[in-house]
């Protein structure tokens, strides 16, 4: 799933709670447990430049994105997720 269809399929934290289930969470996540850092930053970053050049990507979805994960992170993966967008913002 592309940021823009994710974005048509998730209008708030409210829908993505509701309509993601465990295993497209799970499947994923499985997708991306083989990668290294650099493998997830690079895909990450295509991700995020093709959805600012399509529009499906805005500063303010990036903040509410990091609103609704934080509470789930360790302090150490909410300060990688900051490095994460403040390299996102960049772009």
């Amino acid at each position: 799933m592309d940021l823009k269809n994710f974005k048509s399929t998730y209008k708030s934290v409210d829908d993505l709670s509701e309509k993601a289930n465990a295993d497209d969470v799970r499947k994923k996540a499985e997708q991306y447990a083989t990668k290294s850092d650099d493998e997830l930053l690079k895909d990450i970053m295509k991700t995020a430049a093709q959805g600012k050049a399509n529009g499906s990507l805005d500063e303010q979805q990036l903040k509410t994105f990091v609103q609704s994960v934080s509470p789930m992170l360790s302090e150490e993966q909410r300060a990688r997720l900051q490095s994460v967008i403040d390299i996102i913002n960049t772009i």
